[in-house]
């Protein structure tokens, strides 16, 4: 089979418009806005620590110690203070089970907190 320069052409020209097409798509659907991150630190509420405790209970059973931490403190804060916090997916943190990802390197409760405290204090 003998391929010419006008087959490959052709070929990527179908690449860069479905390309083109997926990105208008993507642009509709989800908005072309790009928003200024939140500055450091972020506004701070005093949480009920019973409310805290029992979100990382339920945290840990969900996805291990530094989501339990993590989500805890950052979905308390969202119900008390609302944005920023309301929009921090908390599951990106399930990767802390086990010490990070299982490697046994860290304490996940401990990381998991620090993350939240960081947001906080910047």
């Amino acid at each position: 089979m003998k391929v010419t320069r006008r087959d490959v052409l052709g070929s990527l020209s179908g690449l860069v418009l479905g390309t083109a097409m997926t990105g208008l798509a993507t642009k509709e659907v989800f908005g072309a806005r790009a928003e200024e991150p939140t500055k450091l630190p972020w506004p701070y509420r005093k949480l009920d620590l019973n409310a805290v405790g029992k979100g990382g209970y339920e945290g840990y059973i969900k996805g291990a110690c530094c989501y339990g931490a993590f989500s805890a403190i950052i979905n308390e804060l969202a119900k008390n203070v609302g944005p920023p916090y309301t929009s921090i997916p908390t599951e990106m943190w399930v990767v802390g089970e086990g010490g990070m990802a299982g490697t046994s390197n860290f304490c996940g409760a401990l990381n998991g907190a620090s993350f939240a405290i960081f947001l906080v204090t910047g």
